[in-house]
């Protein structure tokens, strides 16, 4: 009897062809990735993720503004990571509703029709991609810097491989995301690779071209 797809397709383990075959992890473990422990890990795993993030650029512009000795409380360890938990377990919940019902949108955009409940786990596990490392390297941090952001330390090869590492999952997830649509759903190419593809990239592209001219403009004058 042929299967249905190849043997080394069906023994993927989950989160291993996540990251490195998207295409086959939607196809082979959808039903896995669909049950709710699962789907609650994941999402749970990226509110804290970005919740992560929201507090690096929250000490980034209390930095830039000249308040950080006001907010200095919030660069410690205990307080960071208090506060993304926190803010993690609460923004999951509108990542998933929010975030998810946005990506159905853009699935309908694409000719694939609503599929809520497919299009918020593919929102949530392309999310996954950077949210992993954000929260890897977050905590491999914590041995190696006192404090998690600390405006006078100059940044080291952690800070650099952190940078590196996110930054390509950034860009990365897109790709995930758009292997998933296509997988899954019956979609217009053309119009997939512009709202799954071309769109996202764009966007990621001018906002970290934003952050770089606006953290060399403020450094520039400092210096």
């Amino acid at each position: 009897m042929e299967q249905p797809f190849p043997i080394a397709d069906r023994v993927k383990p989950f989160w291993v062809s996540l990251f490195l075959q998207p295409s086959v992890f939607f196809r082979q473990h959808l039903p896995d990735a669909l049950e709710r422990q699962r789907m609650i890990t994941a999402t749970l795993l990226v509110g804290f993720g970005s919740a992560i993030d929201r507090v690096d650029r929250k000490l980034m512009q209390y930095d830039l503004r000249g308040s950080y000795a006001e907010n200095a409380w919030l660069d410690s360890w205990p307080a960071y990571l208090g506060v993304a938990l926190v803010g993690g377990l609460v923004g999951a919940y509108f990542i998933y509703l929010i975030g998810g019902w946005f990506y159905d949108l853009r699935l309908r955009w694409s000719g694939g029709g609503s599929q809520i409940e497919v299009s918020r786990a593919l929102y949530i596990y392309s999310s996954l991609i950077v949210a992993a490392p954000t929260i890897a390297f977050t905590l491999l941090a914590i041995p190696f810097h006192e404090r998690p952001y600390d405006p006078a330390r100059d940044p080291d090869a952690l800070d650099l491989t952190t940078m590196v590492v996110v930054l390509a999952s950034v860009f990365y997830s897109v790709v995930v995301s758009f292997r998933g649509v296509t997988t899954l759903a019956d979609v217009d190419r053309k119009r997939a690779v512009i709202w799954f593809l071309v769109l996202p990239w764009l966007f990621y592209a001018l906002a970290f071209t934003a952050i770089i001219g606006l953290l060399w403009s403020y450094f520039g004058e400092v210096l």
